[in-house]
């Protein structure tokens, strides 16, 4: 008997034990303890802190590129310091958070060949803190297309050093290139937000070319007939632009009343040559004179070439082209272009493909810009002229309709007596 109820209340000790327990794995959490600790034990990637990194480094096969915090921003080693682009900066840190959650895919080193995570293919990350201590030395591998559409495509990534590979939910290939230029605003006139950028346009008021006219080295020969043949004179040239009156459209009294049109400007703005005074009265053609005020607003450089525009090398102490602009506000902005870059050591120049040292006065740098930027802007007031018609081809715009004859029309015309047949006809 006394062992029947030994039996029982072992039984009944069980039974509340294991209710006790399924309580805490319901109400207590209970679940979330063992999660928790199987989570801890499970590998996984850093989270990243921006604020705790220094430098940022970004390598390929090809090459690197670093960025260096500096003061609330950051800036380009390889481009001489130069600051970098705080968008591009904030896009990069976006697409590394929630790496700490990134989903284990395969702890095989002999399978990181599929997610070209190996170090023989896949980009890196490299983020260092303070002291140089080493935050976070990420390889990125393909993007992980298993989420279905493209772009909401994430990245197979690998911590250096260990043999798993994660599948990071956020896209990094796309800001992982090494050139230097694409880290940094590259704007030659940055003052101007490009939400602004047609206004700045339309406010322009006068520009002021000063150039040596000589062929510019990635310049084709001058053909017969088709280019003026260049002087090598130093040039001044003036041009402003005004507000003209535009004539109203004469009123045709025939014919029904047209529907009501909009209300049309009343002026427009033309572009004239102020200098020199054989060209005074000129009238030029709008759309080339705008695109060279879009080329001085809105031009970009290649590259940082250096910080004092007096070296004699950058040649911009005595520019081949400065160009001057001046806005309806007085403020004036003022490009040089100076010497041709000479081409890289054992590199052989690239045809129409020639680059030049320029400044402007918005910076104490020195950049490198395309050569077709001073061709663009090399212009003498004749050849800024609207082109001409050639012969024999119709004028443009809009034909006259030819209209059916009205009724009464209809019957003269019906009476009119019929020519005459020529004789064997």
């Amino acid at each position: 008997m006394k062992r029947n109820i030994c039996l029982l209340l072992v039984v009944l000790v069980l039974a509340v034990l294991g209710a006790v327990l399924r309580w805490d794995d319901l109400f207590g959490g209970g679940n979330a303890r063992r999660s928790n600790a199987e989570g801890a034990a499970r590998p996984h990637l850093p989270r990243v802190a921006e604020a705790a990194v220094q430098l940022i480094e970004v390598r390929d096969t090809l090459g690197s590129v670093s960025m260096r915090r500096s003061g609330d921003g950051w800036v380009v080693v390889e481009a001489m310091d130069y600051k970098a682009n705080p968008d591009r900066i904030k896009q990069f840190f976006e697409a590394l958070t929630d790496l700490d959650v990134a989903e284990l895919r395969s702890s095989t080193p002999e399978r990181q060949h599929i997610f070209e995570t190996g170090e023989d293919k896949a980009r890196s990350i490299k983020l260092t803190g303070e002291n140089g201590i080493v935050l976070l030395d990420l390889l990125v591998g393909k993007l992980d297309a298993s989420v279905g559409a493209a772009q909401n495509a994430g990245s197979f990534v690998r911590q250096r050093s260990t043999p798993h590979t994660y599948a990071h939910k956020k896209r990094l290939q796309h800001l992982l290139f090494t050139t230097p230029s694409l880290w940094f605003d590259s704007r030659l006139m940055p003052s101007i937000e490009m939400k602004d950028f047609q206004k700045h346009v339309d406010e322009a008021t006068e520009m002021v070319l000063e150039f040596d006219d000589i062929e510019m080295s990635s310049q084709p020969s001058p053909e017969p007939d088709t280019r003026p043949k260049r002087t090598g004179e130093r040039l001044r040239i003036v041009l402003a632009a005004s507000e003209v009156e535009v004539p109203a459209p004469a009123h045709v009294d025939d014919g029904p009343e047209p529907a009501a049109a909009p209300p049309q400007p009343t002026q427009e703005r033309r572009w004239t040559a102020k200098e020199p005074e054989s060209a005074q009265g000129f009238d030029l053609f709008e759309g080339q004179v705008d695109g060279m005020v879009r080329q001085l607003l809105g031009g970009r450089f290649e590259a940082v070439a250096g910080r004092d525009a007096t070296e004699e090398r950058f040649g911009l102490v005595k520019p081949v082209l400065s160009c001057a602009l001046v806005t309806k506000d007085g403020t004036r902005r003022t490009l040089k272009i100076g010497a041709v870059v000479p081409p890289k050591e054992g590199a052989s120049p690239t045809p129409g493909a020639a680059s030049r040292y320029a400044c402007t006065d918005e910076s104490a740098w020195v950049y490198v810009i395309p050569e077709y930027m001073a061709t663009m802007m090399q212009k003498r007031p004749e050849e800024l002229k609207p082109p001409e018609q050639a012969p024999g081809v119709p004028p443009t715009g809009p034909r006259p309709i030819a209209l059916p004859p009205e009724e009464g029309e209809k019957k003269v015309e019906e009476q009119q007596p019929a020519a005459p047949m020529r004789e064997g006809g």
